[in-house]
């Protein structure tokens, strides 16, 4: 049996590799495209067979996350990024808190919420 191995793909008129390959059947609904395509950015063909594997490479890592379910995220690590949020949150409204319009809507909308 003969497998197709992937290789740089040259413009016809321009002369610039390009990495091409088809989305995998499974991947298609997520992925969105038929196949994967963008120029490796080089005339010279062994700088494209280099090019062409890296990118082949991380067209591979593409592939392996969408098929990887999404994963439980620990407690622990929730609290902590809703931490770095309300410090970020924090820092950004110290200076300029805003118009005193918007909170007194913000505190209307969650009044209810408080009992």
């Amino acid at each position: 049996m003969v497998l197709h191995m992937s290789r740089p793909h040259r413009h016809p008129k321009t002369g610039v590799y390009y990495f091409r390959q088809k989305t995998p059947a499974d991947l298609r609904s997520k992925f969105g495209k038929a196949e994967a395509v963008w120029s490796l950015k080089t005339k010279d063909p062994t700088e494209a067979k280099i090019r062409h594997s890296e990118a082949a490479r991380r067209q591979a890592l593409v592939w392996e996350s969408l098929r990887a379910l999404p994963a439980a995220i620990p407690h622990k690590q929730l609290v902590a990024l809703s931490g770095v949020f309300y410090r970020e949150l924090v820092d950004m409204l110290e200076c300029e808190p805003g118009e005193t319009k918007l909170w007194r809507t913000m505190l209307h909308k969650f009044e209810p919420a408080r009992y």
